[in-house]
């Protein structure tokens, strides 16, 4: 069946605003079964009749408060308020007494229910076979319905990859199955959009340079650096416009990346733990066709202790996984290992230093390494108190003295301990229990026996 005549008999048969569940009723639209129709007028004249034979049973009884209800107990039944009990025909059947009313039924009222309950059932019954078969049919043509789907998803996702370039200035990339990647004044997808200047990077990386190490002060646009050149990459691997001016990609297996700070409190998991988690499943898992951003490595615990396993795993990702990778840090010693790692680059964000303005982040990666972070203008831009920023300028420059005093750790202090020559009578009778056979009572009154012994 073609699905523009399947499209025509859904609508046809299925009401405009039909019910989410067929038991709800009025599922099928009137003219497609006769039987349908017939039993809906008895249902229809049915309600017709009970609102005529209440307003009869409420003059002959003279009852003008008599209401015909229904429920699932008790279906439909006539109710008077206790006041009027004492008023009603004797042919009125008592069903129930409450405390303000009272519940009757007649014989005709009892038989026309029936009547009524038969139609509501078979209305289903009809409604369910027909909707049973209207499903069969689409069933038939599921496989074509399901690659139609599929392939209006496609045009979607096309059509909003195609606005999103033209709307953006995005360029078209060039792919290959090389190691190199070139991207020359690569935007962030998502914050070009929120600020009004946003400044483009280059990134180049290939056989001979593969590892960079990115360092600049905070706020200055490292992590958009790693972000961005990750996104481009994942955007041209699925078919859409970058944005850049110019782009080659080198096919990549996976990015890897390993970037914001937090814990894992249901797993216990700290921050540094989640830190060393997923620098396990890179170095695992990458390979030499892989892309890799790392985002302050090592941040979560003491300062040496950070620096030499970013060390250490920066120079097993170029020794052995030899993946191409940008290494944001604050650890500024390890601008000296690239000296020894050929294909690495150190690589900067450049920053203004003036009378007039003070600091100003430009947020253009250059060649070469920082030797400062700006950690305290930043705290100051953060709205720090003055005494503050003052008070650790002083520290800094302490800190940074080449005859800064600092005291040393205090030593160690050992408690003496000198272990029984021989074990105690209450050790060989723990050593001999067998706990899981004891009960808790058990354990407790040995518990209070050992305390006794001891004191």
């Amino acid at each position: 069946m073609p699905l523009t005549t399947l499209q025509q008999k859904i609508s046809a048969f299925l009401q405009e605003d039909a019910p989410v569940k067929i038991e709800h009723g009025n599922v099928i639209q009137s003219g497609i079964s006769p039987e349908l129709d017939e039993w809906r007028e008895i249902a229809k004249g049915g309600k017709k009749w009970l609102i005529e034979y209440q307003k009869k049973m409420s003059q002959e009884s003279g009852i003008s408060t008599l209401r015909i209800k229904y429920n699932k107990v008790f279906g439909y039944f006539i109710e008077v308020s206790a006041g009027q009990k004492n008023n009603v025909p004797d042919f009125f059947i008592r069903k129930q007494t409450l405390t303000s009313c009272e519940r009757f039924t007649t014989v005709e009222l009892e038989e026309y229910q029936g009547k009524l309950l038969k139609a509501e059932a078979e209305i289903l019954k009809i409604e369910t076979e027909i909707f049973q078969e209207l499903l069969q049919d689409i069933l038939l043509e599921s496989h074509i319905i399901q690659q139609t789907s599929q392939d209006i998803a496609k045009i979607d996702v096309m059509s909003c990859f195609a606005q999103l370039a033209q709307d953006n200035n995005y360029i078209q990339p060039e792919m290959n199955d090389d190691l190199d990647i070139k991207i020359i004044e690569g935007r962030h997808p998502v914050i070009e959009t929120l600020v009004k200047d946003f400044i483009p990077n280059n990134y180049i990386t290939g056989t001979t340079q593969r590892f960079h190490l990115l360092t600049g002060p905070n706020m200055a646009g490292k992590s958009t650096y790693l972000r961005q050149n990750a996104l481009i990459i994942y955007l041209a691997h699925i078919g859409c416009f970058v944005p850049a001016s110019e782009a080659h990609i080198g096919m990549v297996d996976r990015i890897f990346t390993r970037v914001g700070a937090g814990d894992n409190l249901s797993s216990g998991s700290s921050t540094f733990m989640m830190e060393m988690l997923e620098a396990s499943t890179i170095v695992h898992n990458a390979s030499e066709k892989s892309f890799i951003i790392l985002d302050e490595l090592g941040r979560g615990t003491s300062t040496f202790d950070g620096m030499a396993l970013a060390w250490s795993i920066s120079e097993y990702i170029y020794n052995t996984t030899k993946a191409r990778t940008i290494f944001a840090t604050h650890y500024h010693e390890l601008i000296e290992m690239t000296d020894t790692l050929p294909e690495a680059r150190n690589i900067s964000v450049a920053v203004l230093e003036n009378k007039s303005q003070g600091i100003v982040f430009l947020h253009k990666i250059i060649e070469g390494g920082a030797n400062e972070s700006y950690g305290i203008h930043v705290a100051k831009l953060a709205g720090l108190p003055e005494s503050i920023i003052t008070h650790a300028e002083k520290l800094l420059h302490s800190f940074e003295s080449p005859n800064n005093y600092v005291k040393p750790a205090p030593e160690q202090v050992t408690l003496p301990f000198d272990p029984p020559s021989q074990s105690s009578e209450i050790e060989k009778n723990i050593k001999n229990l067998h706990i899981d056979e004891l009960t808790a009572r058990q354990a407790l009154e040995l518990l209070y026996e050992y305390k006794q012994s001891l004191c």
